[in-house]
C-alpha cells in the first residue's frame, strides 16, 4: 500500500471491503474505508468548487490555468467598472481569496463569479487541512499492512486472511491510487492559487488587467469565458512573462 503515481480518478471511489477472520486485518479494512470516505469527501469538495469557477471562466477547453480565470474574471470586472475599481473597495490580500472586493456593487453575473472564486480559494485552503488529518491515518494503515503481510504465511488462519487479502486487492489498489490522485491534485491546485495570488502583486498585472478591460468594451466581449476564449492565449503568455521577471 505504497503511494502510487496519481491517475485519473472518479470523483468519488466505493470501498466496501471484504471481512476476514483476523481482527488486525478487519480493524485495517475498517480505518481504510474512514480514510476512502475522508479522501471521498475532499475531492467532491474539490472537483465542485473548481469545475464551478472553471466553467464559468471558460478554463475546459482548452484546460487552462486558475490564474487565466482570475485575470479574465478582473479584466471583465474592470470593463463593467470602467477601470474604477475605487467604486467596489478592491484590496489585494495577503492571503486567500487574493483579492477582496465590494461584490454587491457588480452585476449579478460577476457577483457571483467572484463569489466562487472565493469559494472555491476556501475549499482549497479546507482540503489542505482535511489532508492533513487523513496523511497520518493513510500512512499509518501502510505499517499495519505491511507488518500484517508477514504474518500471512504463518497460520493457516493468516493463510485464509490472505485469500480474503486477495479478494480485496482491485480495492485496495483503487485506494492507493486515489490516494495519490487527491494529493497531486491538492498540490497542483494549491501551487496555482499560489501563483495567481502572487502575480496579481505586481503593478504591471493591473495595470494590464485595466488594459484588457477596455479592450473588453472595444470588442463587446459578453462575459469571463468569452474574454477567455478570445485573449486566453494573450493572457497565458503575459502571465508567462510575469512569472519570469521578479
Amino acid at each position: 500500500m505504497g503511494c502510487a503515481a496519481p491517475v485519473p480518478m472518479k470523483v468519488t471511489i466505493s470501498t466496501s471491503l471484504i471481512r476476514s477472520s483476523v481482527k488486525a486485518l478487519d480493524n485495517l479494512y475498517n480505518l481504510v474505508e474512514e480514510v476512502v470516505l475522508g479522501l471521498n469527501k475532499i475531492n467532491a469538495g474539490l472537483s465542485v468548487a473548481v469545475d464551478k469557477f472553471e466553467t464559468i471562466c471558460g478554463l475546459h477547453e482548452p484546460k487552462r490555468s486558475l490564474c487565466v480565470g482570475a485575470i479574465s474574471m478582473l479584466s471583465f470586472i474592470s470593463a463593467e467598472l470602467n477601470g474604477n475599481f475605487l467604486s467596489v473597495n478592491f484590496h489585494l490580500l495577503d492571503n486567500t481569496p487574493g483579492f477582496s472586493m465590494d461584490y454587491s456593487k457588480l452585476s449579478p453575473t460577476m457577483s457571483n463569479c467572484y463569489m466562487l472564486w472565493v469559494s472555491m480559494n476556501k475549499e482549497i485552503e479546507t482540503s489542505i487541512q482535511d489532508f492533513s488529518y487523513i496523511m497520518p491515518r493513510y500512512h499509518h494503515c501502510v505499517s499495519v499492512y505491511t507488518e500484517i503481510k508477514k504474518s500471512f504465511k504463518v497460520s493457516d488462519e493468516y493463510a485464509k486472511a490472505a485469500e480474503v487479502d486477495m479478494a480485496n486487492y482491485e480495492m485496495l489498489k483503487e485506494s492507493v491510487e486515489f490516494f495519490g490522485f487527491v494529493l497531486f491534485k491538492i498540490r497542483k491546485l494549491t501551487q496555482e492559487l499560489y501563483d495567481s495570488h502572487l502575480i496579481l502583486k505586481k503593478n504591471s498585472v493591473i495595470a494590464e488587467i485595466l488594459r484588457i478591460g477596455e479592450h473588453i468594451n472595444k470588442r463587446k466581449l459578453s462575459s469571463p469565458s468569452e474574454v477567455t476564449e478570445k485573449l486566453g492565449s494573450y493572457i497565458e503568455q503575459f502571465i508567462a512573462r510575469n512569472k519570469s521577471t521578479p
